[in-house]
């Protein structure tokens, strides 16, 4: 009795579909779009097409019904045909798409099939286009030299510093998984060599910040021989020694700090280690070379932090993103430092992966800052202009920690070395790089480099230089737990 009611239900149904329909114009329907809606790294000589379930009225096509436009706004002009009966209508872009584009697609109601059927409403799709770069025209395994010249001993964890003349300084760090650097080595691009600084460290230190300050270099805190320090030691270029500077409030070990817009230095968080175990700092400290020592800020961070980064605005605010707060539930969040006010106040959003021990670069004077690696191989990009995080251009081949940030002279970033967390506490420490491209993608698109370091390196510095020049220096490696003591120069062509 079941199958006949069901069939004499159909029947009924289709009757009164029927008798309803009476007169009522036909519904013209999309199918699908080619490209498909989201689709990246799509050939620029591509021919856009949308089907539909009619034929279509090719003399109905216009750009008001079926237009074609990048995502800023421009128009696109196209020719317009169709295929596989009337039922595809083809859109070819005259001269072709742009590389590395958003596009949007678009049909509208006034389009018509040939029996009259018009949409309902609008339909679209967006896609982006492929860079259409090539990777040997960005980098190369030709623009790595190695350096001849080697530090007077291996660092890793150590400070790289740009200072007077394009020299760095590069202090501190570990020769070896547990013993300390003494001192400090000088890299002059002038003749690619490295010198020592001269005298040694006040207190061994790895770990730490360094930043300009009026006389030369200062570094900060950091972990010595006994545990986290609450010292600071500046280097005198004058006189090629290291002095002992003033001390912080606080014993801060992967604490961050950076020179403000007026000066004076920044450090924010950092742990101290205690019978108990570790002990996150939740103040931050403020350096005056006029009053000649560090005091606390007169607000203080929203939460505490280690393994963080602060990146200066081009407002002068400070932006304070990631790191680890103790146990297990650290928050995703960033904030906002205002060196007017010495307040802490949270971001408009917040960051959309929990990092530690990452990078974070500032890409020119968009307001753009790039966060890149520390436990999470997703890129996102922090927006001073709308205190906003989105993502940017996927992820790095690898999920790295210990890496390094460098901006290139064509505004994109590479991603160089690291250490990779395989699981079951095994390690391996990385050679390769990946390079972020602001074109392609959802803001902009992550490639693999085609080069690699000589040999892995972890911990290591990557410092900018006058010319486009980058300088990778010391780390550890691979093979054994000696810390390198070798150079390698980046020479990327200049911006075309």
């Amino acid at each position: 009795m079941r199958r006949p009611l069901a069939v004499a239900f159909l029947v009924a149904a289709s009757a009164l579909a029927w008798a309803g329909a009476g007169g009522a114009a036909p519904i013209l329907k999309v199918k699908s779009f080619s490209p498909k809606a989201g689709r990246t790294r799509v050939a620029l000589e591509s021919r856009i097409r949308v089907k539909f379930t009619r034929p279509i009225d090719l003399a109905s096509a216009t750009p008001q019904t079926a237009g074609l436009r990048k995502l800023s706004g421009d128009a696109v002009a196209a020719l317009y045909s169709t295929e596989r009966n009337g039922k595809v209508l083809v859109l070819t872009p005259q001269g072709g798409l742009d590389p590395g584009t958003d596009f949007e697609v678009i049909v509208r109601p006034g389009l018509l099939s040939t029996d009259g059927a018009t949409l309902r409403a609008p339909r679209t799709a967006v896609f982006f286009t492929e860079t259409r770069i090539s990777l040997d025209g960005l980098l190369r395994p030709d623009q790595f030299e190695t350096l001849t010249s080697a530090m007077t001993e291996g660092r890793a964890a150590h400070s790289a510093t740009l200072f007077g003349g394009g020299r760095v300084l590069l202090a501190g760090g570990f020769v070896d998984y547990v013993s300390h650097a003494s001192g400090g080595d000088v890299y002059s691009p002038v003749d690619k060599s490295f010198r020592p600084a001269g005298g040694s460290l006040n207190v061994q230190r790895a770990y730490h910040p360094a930043v300009n300050v009026a006389d030369g270099v200062m570094l900060i805190g950091g972990s010595g021989v006994n545990g986290a320090l609450s010292s600071t030691e500046v280097y005198l270029p004058a006189t090629s020694e290291f002095v002992v500077g003033p001390q912080m409030q606080e014993e801060r070990d992967f604490v961050a700090a950076t020179r403000l817009a007026d000066g004076r230095v920044l450090v924010v968080g950092g742990l101290r280690y205690a019978a108990h175990g570790a002990v996150y700092s939740d103040t931050a400290e403020i350096y005056d070379a006029q009053a000649g020592a560090f005091r606390y800020t007169l607000g203080a961070p929203m939460l505490r932090r280690a393994g963080h980064t602060l990146t200066v605005l081009a407002s002068g605010k400070v932006l304070i993103v990631g790191g680890q707060a103790g146990g297990s539930t650290t928050p995703v969040a960033a904030e906002i430092f205002d060196p007017v006010t010495e307040t802490f106040t949270k971001s408009a959003s917040q960051p959309l992966e929990h990092r530690q021990l990452h990078t974070a670069t500032p890409i020119g004077t968009s307001g753009l800052v790039l966060l890149a690696d520390g436990g999470s191989a997703l890129l996102e990009m922090y927006d001073a202009n709308s205190d906003s995080f989105f993502p940017a251009g996927g992820a790095s081949v690898v999920n790295r920690i210990g890496a390094t940030a460098s901006l290139l002279p064509d505004g994109r970033v590479l991603l160089a070395g690291g250490l990779q967390d395989l699981g079951a506490d095994a390690t391996i420490a990385l050679d390769g790089m990946d390079l972020w491209v602001e074109t392609g993608g959802d803001h902009g698109s992550v490639l693999r480099a085609n080069a690699v370091f000589p040999e892995p390196r972890y911990g290591h510095t990557a410092t900018e230089l006058p010319g486009h020049r980058v300088l990778f220096a010391g780390g550890f490696g691979q093979s054994d737990s000696q810390s390198l003591s070798t150079g390698i120069v980046l020479t990327p062509d200049p911006p075309k």
